[in-house]
């Protein structure tokens, strides 16, 4: 009969053991959760930043294509916003300019553009962070294209 007691007391151990085992799960898994959470909105944030970086940089070299062959720089500009079109286009700013060969800077008109100028768009965009870090709540994300004028 002692040998039944023992193997209750064993048996009540064991599950003690287990319940407090959980609680310690528990402890943990709420000490680890939001830096998972931080690590995978980092991983999403990131993401989204990329795509922001390749739509900014498709935009430039299609306003600038177009621009050298022949455009007007508000065409250029709404070209631009249209391939950007997923992105917040009040944080989008195109900026459209010109160089000469030497590279001194041009107006970008028909009269003063000539076949071998550098047709150059800028695109800017400040990617909101969706978790805003300690030292910034956005990005500036940005490409510049330059192609020749061909009249």
């Amino acid at each position: 009969m002692a040998l039944v007691r023992t193997g209750q007391r064993i048996g009540v151990r064991a599950a003690l053991r287990r319940r407090l085992e959980r609680g310690a799960s528990m402890v943990e898994f709420a000490i680890v959760l939001p830096f998972f959470a931080l690590l995978l909105l980092g991983m999403i944030d990131f993401g989204l930043a990329l795509h922001s970086r390749g739509l900014v940089g498709n935009a430039a070299r299609e306003a600038a294509r177009l621009g050298a062959v022949g455009a007007t720089p508000t065409a250029m500009e709404t070209h631009a916003r249209g391939v950007a079109g997923s992105l917040d286009q009040s944080d989008l700013t195109i900026t459209v300019t010109c160089t000469k060969p030497d590279s001194s800077p041009c107006s970008f008109s028909p009269s003063t553009i000539a076949p071998g100028d550098a047709v150059v768009v800028r695109v800017d965009y400040d990617y909101g962070l969706l978790s805003p870090l300690v030292f910034a709540s956005s990005v500036r994300v940005s490409s510049t294209a330059h192609m020749r004028y061909e009249g």
